[in-house]
């Protein structure tokens, strides 16, 4: 999304919601999921690590070379020198991106994640896959009217394009001999058809593009003739005599062959090979809502490494929500307007948008050398391609960037016309007769880089500083006297500093105020969650660009991440995630790992009279929320802290609740410790007043946690009964376990749902999540689930406990601990912390016992057949036990009574994975782990 002249960005994180008809989605609860290329990830090395697969680091890793293939995804791609990447610091190394094929069933969360903590990658992802973004019409409409409505016209008669210019067509390929095609299509004059790769480009006669599909170099169509309708409305042969007329009159075009059917899978290989041959202008009429580094990797490669301008489809879903490829910095995202200027009513829509196009009922080519009409912004993006080709023409000096700037500051503003959309359309409906006519003569500064922090955590609350800061770059003529002014109109914050004056730019001078940015100061006044919306105007008396940002403040939750776990607290009984759909928080983080709950919050029900009453605010029937909290003292942090490093406290009520409330206010702390040995724990604390006049009798209290760790449909759920806590863990090895336990002294109760079709004999939650269900979780106990197939299930757990009776008045405080670790044997160690550091004394079933260390010695490592175990530093000379146990905390081995320093253990029967063994002394108890190949 190219920085456009008259733009808003949204710093919040507005999550739709999202209907059956959505294009690459799956749907796990509401959660979105981009769709994959299956059994591929995208890693990028990182400079230093350049050689790591040839590496015996790599070669020795036999996990690694067992699991994964490894191929370049650029092979004829040499590393940059260093010298070269310093000079152009923009550059994008593609010879770092390397393809990894992998069984399909072993790619998750947490394989990703092991590949990340090598330390040796930038990135590692999934590959994205695409669907191309057109609707078919009726063929008897009207054809190519569009030309008068964009002044197509006027431009011709100024610059009826080159044959020079070359617009790449990433898509389903063409019509290899279409008549108005074949004339038009760019040829690699070094790589002629004879069997050979003549220019050493690692592709075998690509003279006229290139196949990704097929693997050769006649990107002829398959099923879909949506690429042969795109480079007509792009580069068709004008003035022949045959057929149509193209934007880009005389301008040539490279057919490059992406995908087939609606589906592009190699779209970022295509933009990729039609930068290094030499396009000008990059069309992809296809997209998807997903973000991808390496997709930015590959459109920052084309614009700055390669100078080609990328412009884009903003999609068909009618949404306002990011779209990509188009939704990035660099890529000219192209939305669709009908022929009167009014927005289609499909197109996509935001403040990421840069330009409109007409992209109904346009009439271009099709297969065997027919015409037809299509709709949608996979027509439009080729008119803004076309008429980029016209102003690469007209103006042979002008980058990739510049050619958008020109678009943008020439189109003509429609926002009148569509008034609901004001600033959502880009800058305006494409003007191309004033694009190429006349000389460059007035400056366009664009506001970019935007950067907006507090100084701290980035979470903007009452009384906080606001910083607003970026770079100012002139991406055309040289500018007057520029001064840059913020302003806002909210009464919720009071301005430090507004105004930065810049100066005269040279064209492509940047300057930033990154050390005197714009500067508020949010008042403790202002309204939970309220939006500010920031105006940044820049000028130099002839032109003026327009930038908004909207920015959430006052928010009401805060972030805990001052230990191995990292989350966030809300305001009204939430944690992990403030808002729906993983909205607004951490949600729950182990050792910086990304993060393993989709949501998490306070339940508190009672049964009184025969009345079942829920309060709460987590999910109820499928899609929607229960909103049963209201504020009455936001989160906030207190200092210093009275319990742990960091601590917070809050005050809720359930007034929200109508017909449900009980009549009870919730006063809430969390607080989190770094000393050694209670790294792995937040405690959580609630104290429960009665604010009635009658006593409430039957009061039960428990937190939600849908835990997914790593894939979360091979999930199972467990409770340990001595410890009083239940937690959720993968089926595939390797994975951290998380739980949450209770802390004060009471009945547990522990309720694990199968959140599957039917609930597996329990509660139904997909069906529902109503009052009485919930009810029932909170009061009964399901000690497991995930059991239905070996490789479990998405599972959800309830950790309550109740029956409290409450006078008016009276408290009861309940207290529960969000608990991980990297398997059982620790995750005990975790919970006999916190449980002893909240009572002072271990859980009644376990007995204290002295953890003489964290290390034995074991060996050799990694066990394959056999395993010694010496405990000859220890000086013990009575009888010892040992115990082995599996991640799951089941036992999988057991010895008692040996004798003497060592002993030798046959594994051969075990499964290979990663196991705990305990030895126990007299004098106390060691534990550590051991992975078993």
């Amino acid at each position: 999304m190219l920085l456009m002249n008259r733009k808003i960005y949204i710093l919040l994180f507005l999550v739709s919601v999202f209907t059956g008809q959505e294009l690459n989605a799956q749907n796990k609860g509401g959660q979105q999921f981009q769709e994959f290329v299956p059994g591929l990830l995208i890693a990028k090395l990182k400079p230093s690590q350049s050689n790591y697969f040839k590496s015996s680091d790599f070669q020795n890793n036999k996990r690694l070379t067992r699991s994964i293939s490894v191929v370049s995804t650029f092979p004829s791609k040499q590393q940059l020198a260093r010298k070269k990447m310093e000079a152009h610091p923009k550059w994008v190394d593609l010879s770092l991106i390397y393809t990894l094929s992998v069984n399909e069933s072993a790619i998750n969360k947490a394989f990703i994640q092991e590949l990340v903590d090598l330390g040796v990658f930038e990135y590692v992802e999934r590959k994205p896959m695409f669907t191309v973004a057109f609707n078919p019409n009726d063929p008897n409409l009207s054809q190519q009217n569009y030309f008068s409505q964009i002044n197509a016209f006027s431009a011709w008669d100024v610059n009826s394009g080159s044959a020079l210019i070359k617009v790449g067509v990433v898509d389903t390929g063409t019509d290899m001999d279409h008549p108005d095609l074949q004339s038009e299509m760019a040829e690699n004059a070094n790589d002629p058809v004879n069997g050979m790769d003549d220019d050493n480009d690692g592709y075998i006669d690509n003279f006229t593009g290139w196949d990704f599909m097929d693997n050769d170099g006649t990107p002829q169509v398959g099923s879909n003739t949506h690429g042969i309708h795109v480079a007509g409305i792009a580069a068709a042969a004008t003035n022949n005599g045959v057929g149509v007329a193209s934007v880009g009159y005389n301008t040539q075009f490279m057919p490059i062959r992406a995908g087939d059917g609606t589906v592009i899978v190699f779209g970022y290989e295509g933009i990729t090979y039609a930068a290094d041959m030499g396009c000008d202008i990059i069309n992809c009429s296809w997209g998807g809502f997903g973000y991808s580094s390496f997709g930015e990797d590959v459109i920052n490669y084309a614009t700055y490494n390669k100078d080609a301008l990328v412009v884009c489809a903003a999609g068909n879903q009618n949404r306002n929500q990011k779209y990509y490829p188009a939704a990035y910095e660099n890529a000219l995202a192209v939305a669709s307007v009908n022929s009167t200027d009014v927005k289609s009513s499909f197109t996509n829509h935001g403040y990421w948008v840069d330009i409109a196009a007409p992209g109904e009922n346009i009439y271009s080519t099709v297969d065997d050398g027919n015409y037809n009409n299509n709709t949608g912004t996979s027509m439009a993006a080729p008119v803004v391609s076309g008429a980029a080709a016209l102003v690469k023409a007209k103006y042979p000096q002008l980058s990739a960037i510049q050619i958008a700037e020109r678009l943008k500051a020439t189109s003509h503003n429609i926002d009148g016309l569509n008034a609901t959309y004001e600033f959502m359309l880009g800058t305006g409906r494409l003007n191309i007769g004033d694009a190429v006519s006349g000389n460059i003569n007035t400056a366009s500064v664009v506001f970019g880089n935007v950067a907006i922090s507090n100084n701290t955590d980035d979470v903007f609350k009452g009384n906080d500083s606001l910083f607003i800061s970026g770079t100012f770059t002139n991406y055309l003529s040289a500018s007057g006297n520029v001064v840059a002014t913020i302003s806002t109109s909210s009464v919720h914050v009071t301005v430090n500093y507004d105004t930065e004056n810049i100066g005269v730019l040279g064209s492509l001078v940047q300057v930033d105020n990154y050390s005197n940015p714009f500067s508020f100061k949010i008042l403790d006044t202002a309204p939970l969650n309220t939006v500010v919306t920031f105006r940044v105007d820049i000028t130099d008396g002839v032109f003026t660009n327009t930038y908004l940002y909207n920015v959430l403040v006052n928010v009401d939750y805060l972030n805990i991440a001052v230990n191995n776990i990292a989350t966030s607290i809300g305001s009204m009984g939430q944690f992990g995630y403030n808002a729906r759909l993983q909205n607004q928080g951490l949600g729950v983080q182990y050792k910086n790992g990304i993060s393993q709950l989709y949501e998490g919050g306070l339940m508190i029900g009672t049964n009184q009279d025969g009345f079942t009453r829920v309060v709460d605010r987590v999910r109820n029937a499928p899609g929607s929320w229960d909103n049963d909290f209201r504020v009455v003292e936001n989160i906030k942090e207190v200092s210093p802290a009275p319990k742990g490093q960091y601590y917070v406290q809050g005050v809720f009520n359930d007034s929200n609740a109508l017909a449900d409330t009980i009549g009870l206010w919730v006063g809430q702390t969390a607080y989190a410790s770094t000393d050694v040995g209670h790294e792995n724990y937040v405690v959580l604390e609630y104290k429960v007043v009665n604010t009635n006049s009658v006593d409430v009798n039957n009061v039960n209290i428990g937190l939600l946690a849908d835990f997914d760790v790593a894939d979360f449909s091979k999930n199972a759920g467990y409770t340990d009964l001595k410890r009083f806590y239940t937690y959720t863990v993968s089926t595939e090895p390797n994975t951290p376990i998380f739980g949450i336990q209770l802390l004060t002294p009471s009945v547990l109760r522990s309720y694990c749902i199968d959140n599957v079709s039917g609930g597996a004999g329990g509660v139904d939650i997909l069906a529902g999540f109503n009052t009485s269900k919930k009810y029932i979780t909170l009061t009964s106990n399901r000690f497991g689930a995930g059991f239905q197939d070996i490789s479990g299930n998405d599972i959800i757990q309830v950790t309550s406990t109740g029956g409290f009776d409450l006078i008016p008045n009276d408290t009861v405080t309940v207290a529960f601990a969000i608990i991980a670790a990297e398997y059982k044997g620790l995750l005990d160690q975790v919970a006999d912390s916190a449980y002893k550091r909240y009572n002072g004394v271990l859980p009644n079933a376990i007995n204290e016992v002295n953890i003489l260390n964290n290390e034995l010695s074991i060996y050799p490592i990694p066990v394959l057949e056999t395993v010694t175990i010496d405990i000859s530093e220890y000086n013990y000379n009575a009888n010892w036990a040992i115990k082995i146990m599996d991640v799951m905390g089941r036992n999988v081995y057991s010895e008692e009574r040996i004798t003497g320093n060592q002993t030798r253990l046959t594994l051969s029967s075990l499964q290979s994975g990663v196991y705990v063994v305990e030895v126990q002394m007299d004098n106390g108890l060691v534990r550590t782990s051991f992975v078993k190949k």
